[in-house]
């Protein structure tokens, strides 16, 4: 499928956009350059460098390699012992070559000026991520997932996992609240701002997204738009009507990015999350593209 191509290539990458260095041991520089145990199929840590490590091939000459990567910027901290010191959850993913993209929630704690991860739990096969927080000594996981009937390459099923914290360990998940299906609704009371036109092309601006009672809407700039969205016929499918939108004029930087966003809106045909971030795959074939949302707060 065309997009966990791109979704593996994106994960592999890095997210669409980067946050700065910092030097905190539970930073994000610190954490993308700390060493992670307790990942199936790999022996012992292993030592990431700037959110990657590759392992040896499985013999000589193979044209896959083991590797580990950590997930977009993700990092969620909070107090999951009761200490009174935050420790940090981040999300790594780890590939052999083959389809499956594994992915794990990782915990870190703070010791001295150093960062350890204490603690690791498989979290599922070629999942989506939401989100990633902590919450009353909790982590907590937004995902979509294979459901019964789902292949493994095409997951529907939108729920939240909560994983305890006990003796310096992740306990297995358990589901909060009823899961629901992979539709336009599952964006309700979410505002996204618009982070980048296709990958490694940042947007400026601010241009936000949100859905309502079976339209998207917000501001593409300059001006309020809305335009109307429904599921169509399979996995993260939708079909965009065309936008409607106030009438103001803006600088000429800004009409040309508002007019090629409510350009892009009604060719938009399918959604999925990356990292927590919400990714609008428009077009197809040599015109295909995506643009990259994130979360507002």
């Amino acid at each position: 499928m065309k997009q966990l191509v791109l979704w593996s290539m994106v994960l592999f990458a890095g997210s669409a956009l980067a946050v700065g260095p910092d030097t905190h041991p539970l930073g994000l520089t610190r954490l993308k350059n700390s060493a992670y145990g307790g990942l199936e199929g790999v022996d012992g840590v292993v030592q990431l460098q700037a959110g990657h490590w590759e392992g040896e091939p499985p013999e000589p000459g193979a044209a896959s390699v083991p590797r580990v990567d950590f997930v977009g910027d993700l990092v969620a901290r909070g107090d999951l012992d009761g200490d009174g010191q935050d420790e940090a959850a981040v999300m790594l993913v780890s590939s052999f070559g083959g389809t499956g993209v594994f992915h794990y929630v990782a915990v870190v704690r703070q010791q001295g000026e150093e960062s350890r991860n204490v603690a690791t739990i498989a979290a599922g096969d070629r999942i989506q991520v939401r989100d990633l927080r902590i919450e009353e000594g909790h982590v907590l996981l937004d995902l979509v997932r294979a459901g019964p009937s789902d292949a493994a390459c095409c997951p529907t099923e939108v729920s939240t996992l909560s994983y305890g914290f006990e003796n310096g360990r992740l306990t297995d998940p358990v589901r909060i609240g009823e899961s629901t299906t992979l539709t336009p609704e599952v964006l309700a009371g979410q505002r996204w701002r618009l982070a980048a036109w296709n990958f490694g092309e940042p947007a400026q601006g601010r241009v936000t997204l949100g859905y309502a009672d079976g339209r998207f809407l917000g501001n593409a700039g300059c001006n309020q738009y809305s335009a109307p969205v429904k599921a169509a016929n399979d996995y993260g499918s939708i079909e965009v009507g065309q936008a409607l939108s106030t009438r103001k004029q803006c600088g000429p930087d800004v009409m040309s990015g508002e007019q090629r966003f409510l350009g892009l809106l009604p060719r938009v045909n399918r959604f999925w999350f990356l990292a927590g971030q919400l990714a609008l795959d428009y077009g197809g074939g040599d015109d295909y593209g995506v643009m990259y949302l994130e979360r507002e707060e």
